[in-house]
């Protein structure tokens, strides 16, 4: 299964691990500090309790659910079933309301069965039922960003350090919570007003979340939701295969988990904006198409409605080269962030 950008938390911590000298604690309105040492042994903790799927673990199959709240007030729904054998071998079936999607990794290749009509909305759940998952690697973050390292001890005695980028309320904040103990993450902040809370299961010493809701301006809008996992047997450790006559992709590395920008334009600044000299910036969701263009943009969030019509244009403008494992998940789920300035 290919590793995605779920989320840059863990990530944080280790760009913190490298930026500062081993000897000098981390402060942040911190009194005990934190040095690089005891640092990098949460970084390793944390990327190591989270990773089910390395090489040589144990194979198993998990169900989990992803329920969303439209603005009509539908609910949006979806499941992941996914059995993993190894890196090289693991089927992921994704079912939405009207399609369903498999792809299944054999050794060097990877393949896609889908029935029904895949959406862009289908596409954007799939995201998010992945995205559950991938917890065990992260992104790096941007060296050139200032992070903040706080050590904290909650009500019920439990040490936990807390994690931050950017600022508060801006939407490139990212915060995020994690147990001092035993790297278990607990919370995630990002953007303005975007929260995620963490009930995770301990399976072997790994961590595997159980539960994740989502929330934004303070109202839980999704939930993530683990319905079973077990461990498998050898008695049903089947090889995995690709039926005939289905199309094949070469298979990416779990490195190679980010389409590549090739071409990209700024939004101008609207004249209607100027006489005010408004400052702002706009949060985008767009969809990918196997080819690299923006099939599909949605406002994911935005401080000033007067940047909105000129992002979505710029937006659409823009080109990406997919590797040939991620054409065969597209259309792709990814996020741009344009900023606006009066000077």
């Amino acid at each position: 299964m290919r590793t995605r950008r779920y989320c840059a938390a863990l990530a944080m911590t280790l760009a913190v691990c490298f930026l500062a000298p081993s000897w000098m604690p981390v402060r942040a309105n911190n009194p005990e500090g934190l040095s690089r040492r005891a640092l990098t042994a949460l970084c390793k903790k944390a990327e190591a309790g989270y990773d089910l799927r390395a090489k040589g673990a144990k194979p198993f199959r998990l169900k989990a659910r992803y329920e969303s709240a439209s603005k009509d007030g539908k609910v949006v729904t979806g499941t992941l079933t996914l059995t993993w054998m190894s890196p090289d071998s693991w089927r992921e079936e994704i079912q939405t309301k009207g399609a369903d999607r498999t792809l299944i990794r054999s050794g060097g290749k990877i393949a896609r069965i889908l029935k029904g009509e895949w959406t862009v909305a289908d596409a954007a759940t799939s995201y998010y039922l992945e995205n559950g998952l991938d917890k065990s690697t992260q992104d790096d973050l941007p060296q050139t960003e200032p992070t903040r390292v706080t050590r904290r001890r909650l009500n019920d005695g439990r040490k936990v350090v807390d994690v931050s980028r950017g600022e508060k309320g801006t939407p490139g904040f990212w915060g995020m919570r994690v147990d001092l103990q035993t790297g278990e993450l607990l919370e995630e902040d990002s953007g303005r007003n975007s929260r995620s809370l963490y009930k995770n299961k301990v399976l072997n010493g790994k961590f595997l979340p159980e539960r994740i809701r989502y929330f934004q301006g303070g109202k839980e809008t999704a939930r993530w939701i683990l319905e079973s996992f077990a461990y498998m047997t050898e008695s049903k450790m089947a090889p995995l295969e690709i039926p005939r006559g289905a199309r094949t992709w070469p298979a990416c590395d779990k490195t190679d988990g980010y389409p590549k920008l090739i071409k990209k334009s700024f939004p101008k600044y609207p004249k209607s904006a100027v006489w005010d000299k408004e400052s702002g910036w706009v949060s985008l969701r767009v969809q990918i198409g196997p080819q690299g263009r923006i099939i599909h943009e949605k406002i994911q969030d935005s401080s000033n409605k007067v940047f909105n019509k000129v992002s979505l244009e710029t937006a659409h403008k823009w080109r990406y080269q997919l590797l040939p494992c991620q054409q065969a998940k597209a259309p792709l789920t990814w996020f741009i962030t344009f900023r606006f300035s009066a000077n």
